[in-house]
């Protein structure tokens, strides 16, 4: 229920209404019916039941989004005329019926119900992925600016050490990716660049240059800091990349560009119980556990803030809009991430 109930704060400050997603889930799936019955005798009811679905889930999305904006979940209700328009003419297609202009072409017939099944099955997996579109380096080499990734959703107890986790601001509410390096209860210090828990470091081993184009990145247009400066446009900007080694076995890759850099050198951060601490795998371009909140950093993360795990990277394009196609990055489609 507290899944909905995040989903379903129409105002995005009210208290949750998980009574508004179950009402409104419920009379919409009643108008259907009630409209389709006469002209549709034979239609199946879980078709019915099923754009029913379609249309709260994708709501419960856009309220998200809207959320994350800083708009009102309440704007959602403008995308509402169109999209639930685009399901009645595929439930019009695709649903038998007794009036001749209404029974359409059994090939199209087809195609709409295979058009509406496919929407069912995207909104029940948003149950359990949500997207996260990179705006920044700053989880570079894993992550780069412009990666469209699928993010696993997943209890707070369910999350390990080494994890690329999505998290919601604890005071902006923004969504962030950033690796789990701390567990409660742990100290965690940087010396030099290299991470230290509970007094023990997290071995580095060099992993060869990581290369880029120098060129803005992202939907946040930025411009990579390179190792082998000054680089002009659309040259080659190299950083030395390293492996990461964590107590438990599992490695993933960092780039530092300056190992005494700042924020390479910190004081000991004693993680609080419920909480957990982050950091970016591009060590010296990040806003994360390192810095406090007040900063603009993140600060310890509670639990409950975790939203998911990155899992795959769907889609990237190099450029500030994933339409423009001559930005698209093809070798990083349904990348695994590590």
């Amino acid at each position: 229920m507290q899944g909905l109930a995040r989903r379903f704060d129409l105002s995005g400050t009210a208290p949750r209404r998980e009574a508004i997603a179950v009402v409104a889930a419920l009379a919409l799936v009643l108008a259907v019916q009630i409209l389709t019955a006469a002209d549709y005798p034979a239609a199946q009811p879980w078709l019915v039941m099923a754009s029913g679905l379609v249309a709260t889930l994708t709501l419960a999305t856009l309220i998200r989004r809207l959320h994350d904006t800083g708009r009102s979940g309440l704007w959602g209700a403008l995308f509402l005329v169109p999209y639930l328009g685009l399901v009645l003419v595929l439930a019009l297609i695709a649903l038998p019926s007794r009036r001749p202009y209404l029974q359409g072409h059994p090939t199209l017939r087809a195609l709409g119900m295979g058009a509406l099944g496919l929407m069912v099955v995207l909104s029940l997996s948003r149950l359990f992925w949500s997207p996260y579109w990179m705006p920044s380096e700053s989880s570079k080499p894993t992550l780069l600016a412009g990666d469209y990734v699928a993010v696993r959703l997943l209890s707070p107890g369910s999350y390990q050490r080494g994890d690329l986790v999505v998290f919601r601001h604890p005071v902006t509410g923004d969504s962030h990716v950033k690796r789990l390096i701390g567990l409660p209860g742990e100290r965690i210090q940087l010396k030099s660049g290299v991470v230290y828990v509970d007094d023990k470091p997290l071995p580095q081993a060099p992993d060869g240059t990581f290369t880029e184009l120098k060129a803005p990145q992202g939907p946040a247009y930025v411009l990579p800091r390179c190792a082998n400066d000054p680089v002009g446009l659309g040259g080659s900007c190299e950083t030395p990349r390293l492996t990461e080694l964590l107590p438990e076995g599992r490695s993933h890759a960092i780039v530092n560009l300056e190992p005494a850099g700042f924020a390479d050198n910190t004081q000991v951060f004693t993680v609080p119980a419920g909480h957990y601490f982050m950091l970016g795998d591009n060590r010296d371009n990040s806003l994360d556990s390192r810095f406090a909140q007040i900063a603009g950093g993140v600060g310890f993360v509670p639990a409950e803030n975790l939203v998911g795990r990155a899992s795959r990277v769907i889609f990237s394009a190099e450029g500030a809009s994933m339409w423009a196609f001559w930005t698209w990055r093809p070798h990083r489609y349904f990348v695994a991430v590590k």
